[in-house]
């Protein structure tokens, strides 16, 4: 097994929260992801997964941890430094439409990574091969953002992050924004370019449908915390951790048959304020399994024959018959 492209040990960010008080956005995450590989990351609204992809390409300084890529400590490297390394480390947003300059042409948004970062190529033909490339027209390099629909204004803002041509990209959430039938484009478009371009992706997600196409391998967050990492497939027929487990109840099954007949985990409560996490176990309020040493001891990550879990009662609790979304 070849060295990680991307290490990532004890990051954590924390946010002011008034008077003497902080908000534990993320804590203590590890993660690796190996050349051309896509990394899931999901959980809930809030559980931190957006923080740590900002933070993976340093658009959000951790405030403890260590940040690995390709061999290099960048954890905290200032701007100048970290400059060479932008051309390999980008990031598709979320909200195409928040993320791309109102003022400026689909040229300009595309051909500043570029004039920044690779001032050495001709600006205006690689806009054009890249606007072929992700599905757009010639013609489209003088428009501007608001004369596009939200598919197209997403594959601008991938044209942006691929222009430089990166090792690594984080994709927050680039499809909940968008319409089903344009997500399955986009998505199939993401999964063309990582094969064509060799890319890798770290793809943050709620949908686990989505993620199940998408991702070779999967991380569960809870609460700033990764509770467990598996294989797809391992995950999705055999998963460890009892959120995962709710989170795939909770998932729609095409097959009305299996739909009837399997078990729905019903989770009691709503997520703890991370700005008063509850002891022990973090997901302790909400556990069907919760013991008296989930109240005064935190889990920490243990490898298993499953993958990789923080519980202290780990074991597979999925309906029979049930195959995952």
């Amino acid at each position: 097994m070849t060295a990680p492209l991307l290490e990532v040990a004890g990051l954590a960010k924390t946010f002011p929260a008034g008077r003497r008080r902080v908000i534990q956005a993320v804590d203590g995450v590890d993660l690796t992801v190996h050349a051309g590989e896509t990394l899931g990351l999901v959980g809930e609204s809030g559980c931190g997964k957006s923080t740590t992809g900002r933070m993976l390409v340093r658009l959000l300084d951790p405030s403890a941890g260590r940040i690995t890529f390709a061999g290099q400590d960048i954890t905290h490297l200032g701007q100048r430094r970290m400059r060479p390394l932008r051309r390999e480390l980008q990031m598709i947003f979320q909200d195409p439409f928040s993320s791309l300059n109102p003022r400026h042409t689909v040229g300009e948004i595309i051909g500043t990574p570029l004039r920044i970062l690779r001032p050495e190529v001709d600006e205006r033909a690689a806009v054009r091969q890249m606007l072929d490339r992700v599905g757009l027209a010639a013609e489209h390099i003088d428009r501007y953002p608001h004369q596009f629909s939200g598919g197209q204004a997403q594959r601008i803002g991938i044209a942006r992050a691929l222009i430089t041509e990166p090792r690594l990209v984080v994709a927050d959430e680039p499809v909940s924004a968008l319409d089903v039938s344009i997500q399955a484009q986009i998505i199939n478009l993401l999964a063309e370019l990582r094969r064509d371009l060799g890319l890798s992706y770290v793809f943050i997600a709620h949908d686990l449908a989505v993620v199940r196409q998408v991702c070779t391998r999967i991380a569960v967050m809870y609460l700033g915390r990764v509770v467990e990492v598996a294989d797809r497939e391992q995950l999705y027929t055999a998963p460890a951790h009892p959120y995962t487990q709710a989170l795939l109840s909770a998932v729609p099954v095409p097959d009305p048959l299996v739909e009837r007949t399997r078990t729905r985990i019903v989770l009691s409560g709503d997520p703890p304020n991370p700005a008063d996490p509850p002891s022990g176990c973090a997901f302790r309020p909400r556990c069907p399994k919760a013991a008296d040493l989930c109240r005064v001891e935190r889990p920490e990550l243990v490898r298993t024959s499953r993958g990789v879990v923080a519980c202290h009662f780990p074991e597979p609790a999925i309906p029979s018959g049930y195959e995952g979304p």
